[in-house]
């Protein structure tokens, strides 16, 4: 069996790649981004974005258009 090196180095620098974007998309959800902007930069559903905010532990929503906590 062999490996080729060229097709490693461009696997190995994808994961790097996608590692950094989690990362930014966290730190934009820690510092209050919205769903909407996230979705727009990175592509990512709102799904998604539900998800890694529930990863993060934080609210599901930011701001809530009432006061009922029951409207997020």
């Amino acid at each position: 069996m062999s490996v080729n090196r060229e097709v490693l180095k461009r696997l190995l620098s994808q994961v790097h790649d996608v590692e950094r974007e989690i990362a930014t998309v966290d730190r934009m959800l820690r510092l209050g981004a919205s769903t909407e902007m996230v979705s727009k930069f990175y592509g990512l559903t709102h799904q998604e974005v539900a998800l890694r905010r529930d990863i993060l532990g934080l609210p599901k929503c930011l701001a809530p258009r009432s006061l009922d906590p029951m409207e997020c």
